[in-house]
């Protein structure tokens, strides 16, 4: 009991001590995301970045599902769509990524040198970023978005303003993100 305690936050050990136990069983590992309860680094990955994309928020994956087929429906380059995409995921190198996944960088946002360049500072909310997105004409509309992940104010935006600005916004996405990386 005193392992338990050591190891587990109170709240946890009732729920610990709740599990049945079958004596007459030997205990075997089991990963659930491989066919064959192998674990692998792959299916690690995969798990680990689904469950940064909180699908668990759309209490219907139609919702989902149709936001994608908009995604990939829009009128744009294949580059572009396979970037929006990747920013819906956050699978962009912005700093904090980088050091999430171990390297050694300084994570301070080089355009503003305030912040941590998250990829939501990166392409919305930096201060000279918010220069360009100030010139379109529903920004007023779409200014208090910054708080979230890029998928969050994706999927607010969409809401809010008409398809051809959204394709509008990917572009210049995709241009604030270029830019970045001609640096």
């Amino acid at each position: 009991m005193a392992e338990i305690d050591k190891h587990f936050h109170k709240d946890d050990i009732p729920w610990i001590q709740g599990i049945p136990i079958d004596l007459y069983m030997e205990d075997t590992l089991f990963w659930p995301f491989t066919p064959n309860g192998q674990y692998i680094v792959k299916s690690g990955y995969r798990v680990g970045r689904e469950m940064n994309l909180n699908p668990t928020r759309c209490s219907n994956m139609t919702d989902i599902q149709k936001w994608w087929k908009m995604i990939w429906s829009l009128h744009l380059p294949p580059r572009m769509k396979l970037f929006g995409w990747r920013v819906c995921h956050n699978w962009l190198p912005a700093k904090m990524n980088l050091k999430h996944r171990g390297m050694e960088v300084n994570t301070r946002c080089e355009l503003c040198t305030r912040y941590d360049e998250t990829l939501t500072h990166a392409l919305w909310s930096c201060d000279k970023v918010k220069c360009i997105w100030k010139l379109l004409p529903w920004y007023k509309q779409a200014s208090k978005l910054g708080e979230g992940s890029m998928f969050d104010i994706l999927k607010s935006l969409e809401q809010i303003i008409n398809k051809q600005d959204f394709e509008d916004t990917i572009k210049i996405l995709w241009a604030i993100w270029e830019n970045r990386n001609r640096k």
